[in-house]
Protein backbone atom coordinates (compact mmCIF):
# COMPACT_ATOMS: atom_id res chain seq x y z
CA UNK A 1 0.00 0.00 0.00
CA UNK A 2 2.56 2.74 0.75
CA UNK A 3 4.62 1.76 -2.50
CA UNK A 4 1.19 2.60 -4.33
CA UNK A 5 0.98 5.77 -2.48
CA UNK A 6 4.37 6.53 -3.73
CA UNK A 7 3.66 5.63 -7.42
CA UNK A 8 0.52 7.41 -7.55
CA UNK A 9 1.81 10.92 -5.81
CA UNK A 10 5.47 10.37 -8.00
CA UNK A 11 6.63 11.03 -4.40
CA UNK A 12 9.80 8.92 -4.83
CA UNK A 13 10.43 12.36 -7.60
CA UNK A 14 10.73 14.65 -4.16
CA UNK A 15 13.57 13.91 -2.57
CA UNK A 16 16.76 11.57 -4.40
CA UNK A 17 19.15 10.89 -1.42
CA UNK A 18 19.30 8.37 1.29
CA UNK A 19 19.10 7.65 3.92
CA UNK A 20 18.66 11.32 4.75
CA UNK A 21 16.01 13.73 3.27
CA UNK A 22 18.05 16.39 2.08
CA UNK A 23 20.29 16.07 4.51
CA UNK A 24 17.96 15.40 7.66
CA UNK A 25 16.11 12.34 8.73
CA UNK A 26 12.83 13.89 9.44
CA UNK A 27 12.60 16.30 6.40
CA UNK A 28 11.12 19.93 6.60
CA UNK A 29 7.55 20.14 6.11
CA UNK A 30 6.68 15.97 7.06
CA UNK A 31 3.60 17.61 8.62
CA UNK A 32 1.42 20.14 7.38
CA UNK A 33 -0.58 22.39 9.26
CA UNK A 34 -4.60 21.81 8.18
CA UNK A 35 -4.10 18.29 6.30
CA UNK A 36 -4.12 16.69 9.51
CA UNK A 37 -4.96 12.96 8.45
CA UNK A 38 -4.18 13.46 4.85
CA UNK A 39 -0.68 14.26 5.33
CA UNK A 40 -0.35 10.51 5.39
CA UNK A 41 -1.90 10.02 2.06
CA UNK A 42 -1.36 13.60 0.17
CA UNK A 43 1.95 14.97 1.57
CA UNK A 44 4.35 13.26 -0.97
CA UNK A 45 7.30 14.28 1.96
CA UNK A 46 4.90 12.20 4.24
CA UNK A 47 4.60 9.40 1.34
CA UNK A 48 8.36 8.96 0.65
CA UNK A 49 9.45 9.19 4.43
CA UNK A 50 7.01 6.57 5.97
CA UNK A 51 8.10 4.07 2.47
CA UNK A 52 11.52 4.39 3.11
CA UNK A 53 11.73 3.46 6.79
CA UNK A 54 8.72 1.20 6.44
CA UNK A 55 10.80 -0.49 4.02
CA UNK A 56 14.23 -0.52 5.80
CA UNK A 57 12.29 -1.43 8.89
CA UNK A 58 10.75 -4.35 7.35
CA UNK A 59 13.98 -5.28 5.11
CA UNK A 60 15.85 -5.11 9.17
CA UNK A 61 13.02 -7.41 10.39
CA UNK A 62 12.62 -10.00 7.69
CA UNK A 63 16.65 -10.56 7.69
CA UNK A 64 16.87 -11.02 11.03
CA UNK A 65 13.91 -13.41 11.21
CA UNK A 66 15.46 -15.68 8.53
CA UNK A 67 18.92 -15.38 9.86
CA UNK A 68 17.44 -17.03 12.96
CA UNK A 69 15.74 -19.36 10.79
CA UNK A 70 19.36 -20.57 9.38
CA UNK A 71 21.23 -20.32 12.77
CA UNK A 72 18.50 -22.41 14.69
CA UNK A 73 17.61 -24.68 11.86
CA UNK A 74 13.94 -24.55 12.80
CA UNK A 75 12.74 -24.83 8.87
CA UNK A 76 15.86 -26.80 7.51
CA UNK A 77 13.43 -28.54 4.88
CA UNK A 78 13.22 -24.69 3.28
CA UNK A 79 16.58 -24.01 3.03
CA UNK A 80 16.26 -23.55 -0.92
CA UNK A 81 12.78 -21.80 -0.35
CA UNK A 82 14.07 -19.21 2.70
CA UNK A 83 17.55 -18.48 -0.01
CA UNK A 84 15.30 -17.22 -2.24
CA UNK A 85 13.02 -14.94 -0.43
CA UNK A 86 16.55 -13.29 1.60
CA UNK A 87 17.73 -13.10 -2.46
CA UNK A 88 14.46 -11.63 -3.73
CA UNK A 89 14.11 -9.19 -0.04
CA UNK A 90 17.74 -7.66 -0.85
CA UNK A 91 17.10 -6.91 -4.20
CA UNK A 92 13.65 -5.20 -3.34
CA UNK A 93 15.57 -3.14 -0.62
CA UNK A 94 18.45 -2.38 -3.34
CA UNK A 95 15.98 -1.64 -5.89
CA UNK A 96 14.30 0.59 -4.10
CA UNK A 97 17.20 2.38 -3.00
CA UNK A 98 18.42 2.66 -6.49
CA UNK A 99 15.01 3.60 -7.43
CA UNK A 100 15.55 6.91 -5.55
CA UNK A 101 18.88 7.52 -5.85
CA UNK A 102 18.38 7.94 -10.14
CA UNK A 103 15.40 10.19 -9.74
CA UNK A 104 12.62 6.82 -10.60
CA UNK A 105 13.95 6.05 -13.65
CA UNK A 106 11.31 3.67 -15.26
CA UNK A 107 13.03 0.60 -15.44
CA UNK A 108 14.40 0.59 -11.76
CA UNK A 109 11.10 1.34 -10.82
CA UNK A 110 9.46 -1.21 -12.88
CA UNK A 111 12.14 -3.87 -11.89
CA UNK A 112 10.99 -2.90 -7.98
CA UNK A 113 6.73 -3.56 -8.89
CA UNK A 114 7.69 -6.25 -10.27
CA UNK A 115 9.97 -7.87 -7.29
CA UNK A 116 7.88 -6.90 -5.17
CA UNK A 117 5.40 -9.33 -6.58
CA UNK A 118 7.20 -11.63 -6.75
CA UNK A 119 8.52 -11.52 -2.72
CA UNK A 120 5.34 -11.59 -2.28
CA UNK A 121 4.36 -14.68 -3.79
CA UNK A 122 7.65 -16.36 -2.55
CA UNK A 123 6.69 -15.64 0.95
CA UNK A 124 3.07 -16.74 0.78
CA UNK A 125 4.26 -20.16 -0.98
CA UNK A 126 6.60 -21.05 1.74
CA UNK A 127 4.37 -19.75 4.57
CA UNK A 128 1.57 -22.37 3.00
CA UNK A 129 4.43 -25.09 2.79
CA UNK A 130 5.29 -24.60 6.28
CA UNK A 131 1.83 -25.03 7.23
CA UNK A 132 0.51 -27.66 5.26
CA UNK A 133 3.50 -29.78 6.44
CA UNK A 134 2.73 -28.81 10.06
CA UNK A 135 -0.84 -30.01 9.72
CA UNK A 136 0.42 -32.77 8.00
CA UNK A 137 2.52 -33.85 11.38
CA UNK A 138 -0.22 -32.88 13.90
CA UNK A 139 -2.93 -35.29 11.42
CA UNK A 140 -0.05 -37.55 12.08
CA UNK A 141 0.12 -37.33 15.77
Amino acid sequence: ISGAFMAGTNAGQSFNTYPLMNGKFIPDDYFMEGMGMLNLFENTIAINFNHRWLATITFVIIITLLSYFFITKKYHKFFYELIVISILVCVQFLLGILTLLTNVELYLASMHQINSILLLISMIFVYFQIKKEKFSIDKIN
